[in-house]
Parts: C-alpha cells; structure tokens; sequence
C-alpha cells in the first residue's frame, strides 16, 4: 500500500454528549449542546455518506511497505465540521 495517497487530517466534528443526568429543566434539555470532537488520521475513504481515517499504520520492518492500518474510525459526513490537511513532510 503507498500510504503517500492517503493524506492526513485532522477532522473536526459534531457528536452526541449527554444533556445530564437525573431529571432535568426542559430549558436546560432544550439547551443541550453537541459534543465538538477532534481526530487524526490518514484519510483513507471519503464520498458523500462518510469519510474514514485511520490512525495508525503498520509494516514488517522500516524498509518495507505498509500493508495494515488500524483504530479506523468512520464518521457520518453531515457530522463533519472541518477537515484539516496537515503537512507530514519531516525535517
């Protein structure tokens, strides 16, 4: 796999969070925000239902190529706020 095509991202999007606990006001329930969550990842699947990073890549040794990923997260493309290209390049 040439992990080169896959950029990486960091993506910015809504979640549920729970309003609290017990009983509540129904202005306080009315008011619940949604959670704002942060990943990072390489960008591996993207179309207009979701998009799909994966946080860490895996090879057999520091010559060879990547052939596994893992801690791939999907995330429903409406949820998505933001998508951030960073730079890999090193120093």
């Amino acid at each position: 796999m040439d992990i080169s095509k896959y950029p990486m991202v960091r993506v910015t999007w809504a979640d549920a969070q729970e309003a609290g606990s017990g009983w509540l006001d129904i202005e306080e329930c009315a008011n619940a925000k949604l959670a704002e969550c942060q990943s990072v990842g390489w960008l591996v699947h993207q179309d207009d239902k979701k998009l799909i990073i994966m946080a860490t890549i895996g090879k057999e040794s520091s010559d060879a190529e990547v052939t596994t990923g893992g801690d791939c997260t999907a995330i429903p493309f409406d949820w998505v706020t933001k998508i951030e290209y960073l730079n890999t390049n090193s120093h």
